[in-house]
């Protein structure tokens, strides 16, 4: 004759497999919340790095006519030396970019952030950044 099914083994194996499916769906959660915070954190660390960048440019459009002070008093000084026209080249290429940077640096102000920020958007989309 058969000997009846043993239920005693049973339990353990039931607190097993119930165990396992708990401890399952709160790595889930937790892991989802981990991804999500990371998402956050890369998000706020491009928008940081995207300000930064105009930050750069408003600092160096604030300090345009030093900067154009300085240049002029290195071509000066080169001149005074001596320096041929190909080695003030660079210096006089320099001075006139900046002088661009005076001469737009309000229009940047009144809306130059927007439009070059909407203009590297389309770039990076097209290149696929």
């Amino acid at each position: 004759m058969a000997e009846p099914f043993d239920f005693n083994y049973l339990i353990p194996l039931i607190y097993l497999i119930s165990g396992g499916t708990i401890l399952y769906f709160f790595y889930r959660s937790w892991n989802n919340r981990k991804k999500i915070e990371t998402k956050n954190a890369i998000t706020i660390e491009k928008a940081k790095a995207k300000d930064a960048n105009f930050n750069k440019i408003d600092e160096i459009i604030n300090n345009a006519p030093s900067i154009v002070q300085e240049i002029d008093k290195m071509i000066l000084e080169m001149r005074s030396k001596g320096a041929s026209p190909e080695q003030l080249k660079p210096l006089e290429e320099k001075r006139k970019l900046i002088m661009y940077a005076v001469q737009y640096g309000d229009l940047w102000n009144m809306g130059g952030k927007e439009v070059a920020g909407a203009l590297f958007g389309m770039i990076k989309g097209k290149i696929g950044l």
